[in-house]
């Protein structure tokens, strides 16, 4: 049928973007038909597997593909935040399985694309909630797959989503105000923890890389400034003492003559970052079983030991 050969075709460019995201992304940007067969599968998959194998593929390849920046530009630009949120919201009725986990982390990546994109996406669901329920699934996935003895196929099908997730976490944790939100919903902010055994770690370095972006952006206030490299004269010849003193003049400034810094955003108040440093702390060493935690079930993620295996492996 129709919907089985558009399910083969959606498959097939969800295994050239695994092997290679540049190629699959230039295909995906020759025209406007790739985006729409795409979204209009998630949008209206007929009942039955074809439909449903057409809909998971399509949201694969966006899981795989919106790291690109002119992909997500092209995918809001042909209305994708709204045919995601509504296939989001046809899904509540069954079970937030999978397909809904993949879902909410192509939202998730799509939210850090721009801060009126990711007011959008906050301002129509809980994100929170919604980003809980995903990183919950993903390890429960990975936990069952690996229990069962899956292929590796099965595995990687969930490390993309492991992937998909972090990476969008890490680039809404670099905002303060995103921060905030996380503080107040710890069960969040430790689902984010949880997700990743120390064996993801080992095995797959872009995880790792994640993990570690993650728990430097928490750690970081707008005090904590990294000074960007600039080649250009006449900062390629100034030492950090000048530099320092040419920071301090554009300080006292007024706020309408400071030279715009490009990209520059607002990681938070140094006592935000203090708070999430000492979450950070406590969720090392014994203090990490929780008082839910039972002789059969694991004890929580030791954050210091997953850092350090990204050290060695990442």
């Amino acid at each position: 049928s129709d919907w089985g050969l558009r399910a083969n075709g959606l498959g097939g460019l969800t295994a050239l973007l695994a092997a290679s995201t540049r190629v699959a992304s230039q295909l995906l940007h020759r025209s406007q038909a790739p985006f729409l067969a795409i979204l209009h599968s998630i949008k209206k998959p007929p009942p039955g597997p074809e439909g449903r194998a057409a809909q998971n593929n399509a949201v694969e390849v966006f899981l795989l593909s919106c790291g690109d920046q002119k992909t997500r530009q092209a995918v809001i630009e042909f209305g994708g935040i709204d045919i995601l949120l509504d296939a989001l919201k046809d899904g509540e009725e069954g079970c937030r399985g999978l397909m809904h986990a993949k879902l909410v982390a192509v939202l998730a990546t799509l939210a850090g694309h721009k801060k009126d994109v990711r007011e959008e996406i906050f301002d129509r669901i809980d994100f929170l909630v919604e980003l809980r329920h995903a990183l919950d699934v993903a390890r429960d996935s990975a936990s069952a797959a690996r229990a069962e003895g899956k292929t590796g196929a099965n595995i990687e099908e969930v490390r993309r989503l492991f992937r998909a997730l972090y990476e969008s976490c890490a680039c809404l944790t670099i905002h303060g105000e995103f921060k905030e939100s996380l503080l107040a919903s710890k069960r969040t902010l430790k689902s984010m923890q949880d997700l990743l055994t120390a064996q993801d770690l080992v095995e797959d370095p872009q995880l790792a890389f994640f993990y570690a972006s993650i728990a430097y952006n928490l750690c970081r206030s707008r005090e904590d400034k990294v000074r960007p490299k600039n080649k250009q004269f006449p900062f390629n010849e100034l030492d950090d003492d000048d530099l320092n003193a040419i920071e301090e003049f554009y300080e006292k400034m007024p706020a309408e003559s400071r030279p715009v810094k490009n990209g520059e955003v607002d990681a938070g108040s140094g006592e935000l970052a203090e708070k999430l440093r000492a979450w950070c702390v406590m969720q090392s060493g014994d203090i990490v079983r929780r008082a839910t935690d039972t002789p059969s079930s694991p004890a929580s993620a030791n954050l210091i030991a997953h850092l350090g295996k990204c050290t060695a492996h990442g």
